[in-house]
């Protein structure tokens, strides 16, 4: 029987100010009068808030897959922020504010300054809500829905299988057009004896285009390796809000901790972007890499 749950308030960092003072300074120093960024801005961070709501765990302190403690943080207003900064980028805008000055991109990952972003982060109560599971395409069904060639690894570790594969797209309206900025496909694999369980799993993500919403971490965590000879980032770990971690990695309320099991791998190659990762399958570098490096 369904057992109605009662809403938890929890602690979230809220970047909506540094974030709103950001694009007001956008508009009004470098965005043409014929760009339209928001349909895009607003449909990708529902398609975010969607996505990492799915992917979340039971537990209301574990670490979600983007990177985030699961039932205290949403990736959204990071998401706008990036999206921003590659408009920014896109149309020549001097983005310079200190609200998105602590942070990186490298491939399919962001990664922040934890010392430097101290200053814009505040604190607030939101209560979560649960919007519908994003639905999983077939191989076949997503391949004929994206323009490059959706690459699969022929190696897989133990008990891991495909569960689906999700493609998102991403516009920028123009008075003249729409022009496709975006278009990713992500594939889910889990585990074979609990196909279920959203806290165990791993993505591959394959991505056309600027990567709008990246996962966000700790910049000295960053592993610099190689994928079949191509410059790729490692990185494992992840946020925590109970106070456990390390106090010199610190996001807000959050503490980033080694021992997590969760982990990201990113690189590029023949014009996309390729981000790994593994959440609660007690995968190492070694088998993320021999994954990655089975891609056909």
């Amino acid at each position: 029987m369904n057992r109605r749950q009662r809403p938890v308030e929890h602690t979230v960092i809220d970047r909506r100010q540094p974030v709103r003072r950001l694009l007001e300074e956008i508009a009004a120093q470098a965005i043409p009068d014929d760009l339209h960024p928001w349909p895009a801005i607003h449909a990708r961070l529902a398609r975010v808030h969607a996505a990492e709501r799915c992917q979340r765990s039971a537990q209301p302190r574990r670490v979600s897959p983007g990177g985030f403690a699961a039932a205290s943080m949403t990736p959204r207003l990071i998401g706008l922020a990036i999206v921003v900064l590659l408009i920014g980028v896109l149309i020549g805008a001097p983005v310079t504010h200190a609200a998105v000055a602590a942070i990186l991109q490298r491939f399919g990952l962001a990664f922040v300054d934890t010392m430097q972003s101290q200053s814009t982060l505040t604190t607030t109560h939101v209560e979560p809500t649960a919007p519908p599971t994003p639905s999983l395409l077939s191989l076949a069904e997503a391949q004929q829905q994206v323009p490059f060639s959706i690459r699969t690894p022929a190696w897989l570790p133990e008990g891991v299988s495909l569960a689906g594969v999700r493609v998102d797209r991403t516009t920028v309206s123009t008075s003249a057009q729409i022009a496709e900025l975006r278009i990713a496909a992500l594939l889910t694999y889990r585990s074979v004896s609990a196909p279920d369980a959203a806290s165990a799993q791993m993505n591959l993500e394959i991505v056309s285009g600027p990567n709008v919403a990246p996962f966000l971490l700790p910049r000295s965590r960053a592993q610099s390796v190689l994928v079949n000879g191509q410059e790729a980032t490692y990185v494992r770990g992840g946020w925590r809000s109970d106070g456990q971690g390390d106090p010199q990695e610190t996001l807000g309320d959050l503490r980033w901790d080694d021992s997590i099991d969760s982990a990201w791998l990113s690189w590029h190659e023949d014009g996309l972007t390729y981000t790994l990762s593994a959440y609660g399958l007690g995968l190492d570098k070694g088998q993320l890499l021999q994954v990655a490096e089975s891609l056909r």
